[in-house]
């Protein structure tokens, strides 16, 4: 009985090993990819983060392109020496292998967003992943004169979340991908002009958010300012204890107002520093129109 079990113990192990070991053969990769969500936030360096916005694929054309938003630290801004390296891997359904697309480049960049674009892909790819680093790092070292100080590796790692890393790396899947059989590749000119539309656009949506805000607070500010004013009018009736509670109370609500104008004040000089980059976006694309 004790070889009769162990013999059964021995095959039903060499069965799992079995189908362990050959998963990938039966059992497509899509099932098992991971994708990346539209809004999602990466590092690229310690300065730069890309914001996934969009990843569209046309299987007619074998091409896909990709669309990321760039945000900066606060003390980092937009210089024109910044690059982008953007390296493309696939697996097929019946190919585990991780394979590079050599035909992966940045077909256009400015302050506000990278497009890039891939062709050449395989009809039965399941799965991908996308490297994105820029050289934000080497252009500060060169400024602090410290070369060195841009060869520091960062391990990649992948978050909906900032974190600082030397690469950000993106994920998609089929069912990921936005399908578009009109998707064509575009010339720099007309990349140039759909992404300061959505900067434009973009811009005039966190300047109504905040007008919004700002009539938000007043509205508060204002129910606020006539419970002071009824808590003053009423002190004339009060006891001593009972005039101490309602200054206390008074001392509180006037604290929530001049918070509130503080915010409002941030908020109208946000505003004004964002119609200052809506008239530049403006003109820009005007004088693309007019050219």
């Amino acid at each position: 009985r004790v070889a009769t079990r162990y013999g059964a113990f021995c095959v039903l192990f060499v069965c799992f090993f079995i189908f362990f070991c050959t998963t990938n053969l039966w059992v497509p990769y899509t099932n098992r990819a991971s994708s990346t969500p539209i809004g999602t936030k990466v590092s690229t360096s310690q300065s730069v983060s890309l914001v996934l916005e969009d990843w569209s694929y046309n299987p007619n054309k074998a091409f896909m392109q990709v669309l990321f938003h760039i945000e900066f630290t606060s003390d980092t801004g937009y210089t024109s020496n910044l690059k982008y390296t953007p390296s493309l891997f696939y697996r097929t359904s019946t190919d585990n292998t991780a394979v590079e697309v050599e035909s992966c480049k940045v077909a256009y960049s400015d302050e506000d967003y990278v497009v890039v674009t891939i062709s050449a892909l395989p009809s039965n790819w399941a799965a991908l992943s996308l490297h994105m680093s820029d050289n934000m790092n080497d252009i500060q070292a060169a400024e602090q004169g410290n070369p060195n100080a841009a060869s520091e590796v960062i391990q990649p790692q992948t978050s909906s979340t900032t974190t600082e890393q030397s690469e950000g790396i993106f994920y998609a899947s089929p069912d990921s991908v936005h399908n578009n059989t009109t998707l064509k590749e575009e010339t720099p000119d007309v990349y140039s002009s759909e992404c300061l539309q959505k900067s434009l656009l973009t811009l005039q949506s966190q300047v109504k958010a905040a007008n919004e805000q700002i009539s938000k607070n007043n509205a508060t500010i204002s129910s606020v300012q006539k419970d002071i004013d009824t808590l003053r009018s009423n002190q004339s009736f009060e006891t001593d204890d009972e005039q101490q509670k309602s200054d206390s109370r008074i001392a509180s609500r006037q604290e929530v107002i001049n918070n509130l104008n503080k915010q409002n004040s941030d908020l109208q000089e946000q505003v004004a520093k964002l119609q200052e980059k809506i008239e530049k976006k403006v003109f820009q694309l005007a004088s693309k129109k007019s050219s």
